[in-house]
């Protein structure tokens, strides 16, 4: 189960074509999270959006943003954490307020270019 972060931004480049600015908001993401000090992975590119591996607090976590189309206002990045096999087979899955989940939403919350709308865990 991830959580999913939902926020609406003022990102300049509405012009451009939707993986281009989706790309440039899962490296500007990623590059808050190596501030915070946290290990970040290499942005991986799908046909869905981007994911970025992250590597902290005794866990391995993903963090996702779908693609949007040109000019949308409107994102999300979801919040995942590997589970392992034991968690998997006994049913545990991160909470909404996974420490992980904190800092990135605080992340985004602190730029004034964003304004975070809703924090959901979904299945």
């Amino acid at each position: 189960m991830a959580v999913h972060i939902e926020f609406k931004s003022k990102i300049p480049g509405a012009g451009q074509p939707d993986c281009d600015l989706n790309h440039g908001l899962a490296g500007w993401l990623k590059d808050k999270l190596q501030d915070a000090g946290i290990y970040v992975g290499t942005l991986n590119r799908y046909d869905w959006g981007f994911e970025i591996p992250i590597h902290a607090r005794g866990g391995e976590y993903y963090a996702g943003l779908p693609t949007r189309g040109e000019g949308i206002a409107s994102w999300h990045v979801f919040v995942d954490r590997r589970l392992s096999i034991r968690d998997r087979v006994l049913g545990r899955s991160m909470p909404a307020d996974e420490p992980m989940v904190a800092l990135i939403k605080e992340i985004i919350a602190r730029d004034p270019q964003f304004k975070v709308v809703s924090v959901q865990e979904q299945h």
